[in-house]
């Protein structure tokens, strides 16, 4: 499976290159940078579909680049049938990971988010490119930045079962 980056500096040869649209930055001005470094393929929002992409590098083009990370990481979750552990919480989410994944790994094949990665974004790029071959169990944070943020992450990854730690407002 290729992995997917959204950061050119961080970027491996082959990999897929995510142009996500943030706040302060766009990542259809990083285009030309990915393929130099040796993207196999960029995903670009529909609205940037006319960016020039020589014909060796797969473009694909969606409605939304987050969205469709999101789409491709759950649709692996559903196809192996694998257990999620969401923990959510104002803290101590990084740790309760670390130790459910510690406590339960000796009985189940377990993955979990990369870091503090706990946004929809982060979820499903650790997903894409951390899930170990079939695990039984993939346990992430989900993190609590705003009304609504809970509720979408749990749109594309309903977790089996749920951990909250301290919730402070």
């Amino acid at each position: 499976m290729k992995n997917f980056s959204i950061d050119t500096r961080s970027l491996k040869k082959g990999d897929y290159f995510v142009a996500i649209k943030g706040v302060t930055f766009n990542g259809h001005n990083f285009i030309d940078e990915a393929i130099r470094k040796g993207a196999s393929g960029v995903i670009i929002d529909k609205q940037h579909e006319n960016v020039s992409v020589p014909s060796h590098i797969k473009k694909i083009i969606t409605p939304n680049t987050g969205e469709f990370l999101a789409e491709k990481a759950a649709s692996i979750i559903k196809k192996r049938k694998i257990k999620l552990v969401g923990v959510t919480g104002s803290v101590g989410k990084t740790s309760t990971k670390t130790a459910i994944k510690t406590l339960i790994s000796p009985f189940y094949k377990v993955s979990e988010s990369i870091g503090n990665f706990n946004t929809l974004l982060g979820i499903s790029l650790s997903i894409l490119n951390s899930v170990e071959t079939d695990p039984d169990i993939f346990v992430t944070e989900i993190g609590t930045y705003g009304r609504g943020n809970i509720q979408r992450i749990c749109n594309f990854f309903p977790p089996d079962y749920a951990v909250v730690t301290n919730v402070y407002p």
